[in-house]
């Protein structure tokens, strides 16, 4: 096993924690800024990050803006810089996500659990980040991701990432990968039964969370410059929409046609699988927390180190 990629994995999965993300984001900072002080940062990098920095021209906290822009540059470098050992990257989520697993299992009636995730929702994106990182890595590590990707996705009875979870399954379905939901599925209905939280996928649930969603799309003012990332709260005293498009137009303005541009050149290029981008694609107009936090932009990451460019293995496809 290769120490880089598995320390790195490990910062990811740890950085999920709200206790611990800012720590994490400042050694990825560090780590990065180390990389860039001998070798120029990956030009994707520059250009994403000097799209958020220019959100910041009016932003409402130009600081956390910057912050984030640095954030941003480091994590790209880094990532394009250590050496590509899909297996030791996942055995370093594995480890930095057990001790929330864990705290997970033993408060399994917890919405919140103090200290780890932001919310529920936060909890199950971690799990379909382990599901769709499987067809990456090989032999008992696929088993191992299977079972943090079923327990979180399971435990936080989270709506949004399920139903991504399910797009996955629909859009190129297979025996193993049929088998690997209706796991997750049957966790889901364990845990949903435990914590009396079954009713959030009942029709009336669904619709009145809809409603709410709806208003809170409409709840800004787009402007060309944007709020500056992670100001949406700030600027309208709002909470902020959960969709990461909408959210990323608010806040960036006319530059958040940089990190749409810079996906879409991914999938046109292959560098990410279909399947996955349209998963994360899904997924990102049920939650907010990938535009933004600390947290949910580890998470995106933790995918796209795995998936970028790599060989599926068969025991998956």
């Amino acid at each position: 096993m290769k120490t880089a990629p598995a320390i790195f994995g490990a910062l990811i999965a740890v950085g999920t924690f709200v206790s611990s993300a800012i720590a994490v984001a400042l050694v990825i900072i560090a780590w990065g800024l180390w990389i860039i002080r001998r070798d120029l940062p990956p030009v994707p990098g520059v250009i994403l990050s000097g799209a958020v920095a220019l959100s910041a021209i009016s932003g409402a906290v130009p600081a956390q803006t910057l912050f984030l822009a640095l954030f941003i540059l480091c994590l790209v470098t880094v990532s394009s810089r250590i050496e590509r050992d899909i297996n030791s990257f996942f055995v370093g989520l594995l480890a930095g996500i057990g001790s929330q697993l864990y705290v997970l299992v033993i408060h399994a009636g917890d919405f919140r659990p103090g200290g780890l995730s932001l919310n529920a929702s936060q909890v199950a994106q971690v799990g379909l980040m382990f599901w769709l990182i499987l067809p990456a890595v090989s032999g008992r590590l696929q088993l191992a991701g299977y079972g943090a990707a079923a327990l979180q996705l399971g435990i936080a009875v989270s709506r949004g990432p399920m139903a991504a979870a399910l797009a996955y399954l629909i859009m190129k379905p297979s025996k193993v990968r049929a088998l690997m939901f209706s796991g997750i599925l049957i966790s889901f209905l364990f845990f949903g039964t435990l914590q009396g939280n079954l009713h959030r996928v009942l029709p009336e649930s669904i619709s009145q969370a809809a409603g709410v969603r709806a208003e809170l799309i409409n709840g800004g003012e787009l402007t060309w410059t944007g709020y500056g990332l992670g100001g949406y709260i700030e600027a309208t005293g709002q909470d902020r929409p959960h969709n990461v498009p909408v959210l990323l137009a608010y806040e960036l303005g006319v530059f958040a046609v940089v990190p749409a541009g810079l996906f879409a050149w991914a999938v046109w290029t292959r560098r990410i699988p279909a399947d996955a981008a349209i998963t994360l694609l899904l997924l990102w107009q049920l939650v907010e927390e990938p535009a933004g936090r600390i947290e949910g932009i580890l998470v995106t990451c933790g995918v796209l180190v795995a998936l970028w460019k790599r060989q599926v293995q068969p025991q998956l496809e």
